[in-house]
């Protein structure tokens, strides 16, 4: 069986991720869990909060800072990375029912442990300001949670919703296309002779000269002003959630990572004003959410 990837993301702050962590856990076994960011902790980091803490099974492979991964709980296998800031980062196995802090994963780390045989499945918790990250490993499935506070408005949802679900329905460029940029890491042309020509860092150097252009690949991100500019070129992005708009607008978008909905999970503390409008939102893109711990969407071959 192909090992599967899910990232967890959300909208905003206490919206429900590590619930659906939790809930994804126990519906997929052999999984291995890790967090873009910081998760697990008694309050979160960024609001004083109080967060619910992750409880695994015994046997469970997670990634985290040493420092989190209490000696007779675990087994620790390997150093993945030694962060200055959060310090050793390892792969470790539950050996006992445990609660535990997630942390310190970045895409080199979940990339490495991508290769790993022990593991079906990776369980990914995205860092509210991570989007990005998701949109790095190939047939990844987004799990995404919609949340509310008092002070939420329909439009701000709306346009986390278009553009998390614009970004995931970009087409995949012609095979050929992703051949020739595959291994390349910055911006490139491509001319109509087929020549591949490395134009720097970023698209903002000089967009004139792009225009000579029949493709450009972009491996960071782009915003909608720039895709506006270069209309009459097919732009190719390493990563669909690298551009910050909405991507129904324009169809010279096209992605080398192809994405597929895992579920869309509601939690709108009591605003059913908001459901009801979120609700029509989400059928508009083929979608449907009801409950916070129910998967509504898969992917075909699942059944």
């Amino acid at each position: 069986m192909a090992q599967r990837i899910v990232y967890v993301i959300g909208n905003t702050k206490n919206a429900g991720k590590t619930t659906v962590v939790k809930h994804l856990l126990k519906q997929m076994k052999n999984a291995c869990i890790a967090s873009i960011g910081l998760d697990g902790e008694n309050l979160d980091t960024l609001s004083n909060v109080p967060k619910p803490s992750i409880q695994i099974p015994a046997g469970t492979y997670v990634v985290s800072c040493e420092k989190f991964l209490q000696g007779s709980h675990f087994e620790l296998l390997e150093l993945l990375e030694d962060n200055p800031l959060a310090g050793a980062v390892f792969l470790a196995r539950a050996l006992v029912e445990s609660k535990v802090v997630i942390a310190g994963a970045n895409t080199s780390v979940i990339s490495s442990i991508q290769k790993r045989k022990e593991f079906d499945n990776i369980i990914v918790d995205g860092a509210l300001d991570r989007i990005v990250h998701a949109g790095f490993a190939d047939n990844a499935e987004i799990a995404i949670v919609i949340g509310a506070s008092n002070h939420s408005n329909t439009v701000e949802l709306q346009r986390f919703i278009e553009r998390i679900l614009s970004s995931l329905m970009i087409p995949l460029a012609p095979f050929q296309i992703k051949k020739l940029f595959e291994n390349k890491h910055t911006v490139c042309g491509l001319t109509s002779d087929g020549k591949v020509k490395d134009l720097g860092s970023s698209l903002l150097n000089d967009l004139k000269t792009i225009e000579k252009y029949e493709w450009i690949f972009v491996p960071g991100v782009i915003t909608e002003e720039i895709v506006e500019r270069l209309r009459d070129i097919r732009i190719c992005l390493l990563n669909p959630f690298s551009f910050f708009g909405i991507a129904s607008k324009f169809d010279n978008i096209y992605t080398m990572r192809k994405l597929f909905v895992r579920g869309i999970y509601l939690n709108f503390f009591n605003r059913p004003d908001l459901e009801i409008r979120i609700c029509k939102t989400l059928e508009s893109f083929g979608y449907k959410a009801v409950d916070i711990l129910y998967v509504t969407h898969r992917r075909d071959n699942d059944g």
